[in-house]
């Protein structure tokens, strides 16, 4: 919800967060930053980070919501 608002730090968390060792929140931090065409480059970085292997975890998108 932070990085959504715009913080700087929040988007700085989430290219962190896709360098730990759990693909669930490797994936999960890239889906967030791909989510808006305005964090192009913070998914990169994060996205460079990455072994090619698990390059794959960048194809994940966010379920649209049933309501």
């Amino acid at each position: 919800m932070l990085a959504d608002d715009g913080h700087a730090a929040a988007l700085d968390l989430l290219v962190e967060a896709a360098r730990v060792d759990s693909n669930v929140i490797r994936g999960a931090a890239l889906t967030a930053l791909a989510a808006r065409t305005d964090r192009q480059e913070h998914f990169s970085r994060a996205l460079s980070t990455l072994p090619s292997e698990l390059h794959s975890l960048a194809r994940l998108r966010r379920a649209k919501s049933a309501r």
